[in-house]
């Protein structure tokens, strides 16, 4: 990340007041500009954020602490690497919920996570396409 300190105690207006949501230049900064590589994280990061929060929103239901510190935790860590920065900061959010056993606020974060997610599916399909009109267009 960018060495900057999240704020875990936080309710989900507060996040989104604090946080950049998108972060287009996070992915490239750790993989460099290669449109392949790129393009294959972003693909990976499709895949695991969809499954992590169907996931996320069966073990909320069902209060599985461990599952859904687990499932949080991979889904900020992958987040924050794609630039999802919103989603990554309400993940670390779950995460120290879950840590503290606090239901209430777990199925508070649930549909800013969810919305969030989404926003993050969509910008992440976005610069797939942004990505690979460029690399047809040079060549």
């Amino acid at each position: 990340m960018d060495g900057r300190t999240v704020r875990r105690d936080l309710i989900p207006s507060q996040l989104n007041e604090m946080s950049p949501a998108l972060d287009e230049n996070a992915l490239p900064a750790l993989l460099g500009r290669d449109p392949v590589r790129l393009c294959r994280v972003y693909r990976l990061y499709l895949d695991t954020c969809a499954k992590s929060m169907a996931k996320l929103e069966a073990v909320v239901s069902r209060g599985e602490l461990v599952a859904i510190k687990a499932s949080a935790h991979t889904l900020k860590s992958s987040s924050y690497m794609v630039g999802a920065i919103a989603l990554g900061d309400l993940c670390a959010s779950m995460e120290d919920a879950a840590d503290c056993g606090d239901v209430k606020r777990m199925e508070a974060l649930l549909p800013s996570l969810l919305e969030s997610a989404d926003a993050a599916l969509k910008w992440v399909r976005e610069q797939i396409g942004r990505i690979e009109e460029s690399s047809s267009s040079a060549s």
